[in-house]
């Protein structure tokens, strides 16, 4: 058998203690969320700078529909507002696509409502997010 004193007892907690001597990450989360706010605040500048913009041309619907799907990728970086501001922009977009669409080719179209389609959705998500975060 085994002699009682070849038998060391520890108790849990002193073994955690041991392996979390390392510093906190509070502040790694507090970076992150930094970061993340600065991410939102640069993408809510960029859709307001889109939605303003003019349209013009099948190219121009096309450019500003791919940049504000792209704007509108990361949905954790939107804020509500951008959101909002896409997605009317998107609309306006899918509108003007629509007059021009018996004047452009059928790639060109697909292309645009594409892009149209990634941005709205993209969008929604965001509304969506926020309704079940109420919830």
């Amino acid at each position: 058998g085994i002699s009682m004193e070849n038998i060391l007892v520890s108790s849990l907690i002193d073994q955690l203690q041991t392996n979390t001597n390392k510093p906190s990450n509070s502040s790694a989360v507090s970076d992150y969320f930094e970061h993340l706010n600065l991410q939102a605040n640069v993408r809510d500048q960029l859709v307001t700078y889109v939605h303003n913009l003019q349209i013009m041309s099948i190219e121009n619907i096309l450019w500003q529909a791919s940049s504000l799907a792209q704007l509108t990728a990361a949905t954790n970086q939107l804020t509500r507002a951008a959101s909002f501001r896409a997605s009317d922009k998107c609309h306006q977009l899918a509108f003007s696509l629509k007059r021009l669409s018996n004047q452009i080719s059928y790639e060109d179209v697909r292309a645009t409502s594409t892009e149209i389609i990634n941005c709205i959705s993209n969008a929604l998500t965001v509304k969506m997010n926020d309704s079940l975060i109420i919830l």
